[in-house]
């Protein structure tokens, strides 16, 4: 008799297992968030930043989702591994993979529909609640062999800098802002009229008049994270295209030539109304006696919001 199921199985390793599966891992985002709440047991990971707890289904754990009227069955399994490949960096002895079983009647539907759901889903989850990295180029000689070779190193971003905070002229701030979420939307024009989806923005300015907060403010808003390349660090062409073409982004190597900036701003010195945005982040002053006589001290002086904001603290 033909069985009235199915079982489809996806294991956290793949090929050489040196990689964690991502059809595995963004099925545990999915399974994490939707349906962790139904198992009875579960398992904790907390994130880097020690404040975060991360909750999943614990090994022989069942639970039901439901997707357009269908009940699928989804276990967590553990397996004890009878070897540890030669090359791999992990040290446990388990193979871990989830089993999603249904009526083989949803055979079409689980295939054609329910998985391409989850996978959506799994993505947009990964995307609110990802930590995001702030990425610096490793020196040559420090790079690594074999499977550890890596042009980059990472530490969690968490720079706070927003564009309410940032302190600087207002319409310009406007003219970026706008211009970033035009972008971030774009997505599909982009590839409706054949070009890659990429903006280029060239920061200019004295230090102290806010590159790095603009950086962390686009990066916050878009949810990007950001590499940091250090050149002195880089040897020649070579490397420096091999450093380009491993960020996670894909970032375009045309992007290094001239003229491919797609926006100059120039950040320059504080004027009254960066003064006004840093006297409400330090101060929490939205008004002075004092602000029409800074008004015209600001314009005869040039002074950096850094150094503004030193004198405010």
């Amino acid at each position: 008799m033909e069985c009235s199921y199915i079982e489809i199985t996806f294991h956290e390793y793949e090929g050489d297992e040196i990689e964690r599966s991502k059809a595995y891992a963004t099925i545990e985002r999915f399974l994490s968030t939707n349906s962790s709440d139904r198992a009875n047991r579960l398992r904790a990971k907390v994130l880097k930043d020690n404040e975060s707890v991360v909750l999943s289904m614990d090994e022989n754990v069942e639970i039901i989702n439901e997707f357009q009227g269908i009940k699928i069955w989804w276990t967590s399994k553990k397996n004890i591994r009878q070897h540890q490949p030669l090359y791999s960096n992990r040290v446990d002895e388990e193979k871990r993979y989830y089993k999603l079983t249904s009526r083989r009647e949803h055979r079409d539907t689980i295939k054609n529909a329910y998985l391409q759901h989850i996978l959506h889903e799994g993505k947009a989850i990964a995307v609110i609640t990802r930590q995001r990295k702030l990425y610096t180029n490793n020196k040559s000689e420090n790079i690594g062999y074999g499977y550890r070779r890596s042009m980059w190193s990472h530490i969690i971003f968490e720079h706070p800098s927003t564009f309410d905070t940032l302190a600087m002229d207002p319409v310009k701030k406007e003219v970026i802002l706008d211009d970033l979420q035009t972008f971030s939307e774009s997505k599909d024009y982009y590839k409706k009229v054949g070009k890659l989806w990429k903006r280029g923005y060239l920061l200019h300015g004295p230090p102290g008049t806010g590159k790095s907060s603009m950086i962390a403010a686009m990066a916050n808003l878009l949810e990007y994270d950001i590499y940091d390349l250090e050149l002195s660090s880089v040897k020649d062409n070579t490397d420096l295209r091999k450093l380009l073409i491993e960020t996670s982004n894909k970032l375009n190597i045309s992007l290094t030539r001239r003229g491919r900036m797609d926006i100059h701003i120039e950040l320059s010195y504080c004027c009254f109304e960066a003064f006004k945005v840093l006297a409400k982040n330090y101060m929490d002053l939205e008004s002075h006696e004092l602000f029409g006589i800074i008004n015209g001290l600001l314009k005869e002086t040039n002074i950096t919001p850094a150094d503004v904001a030193e004198d405010l603290i």
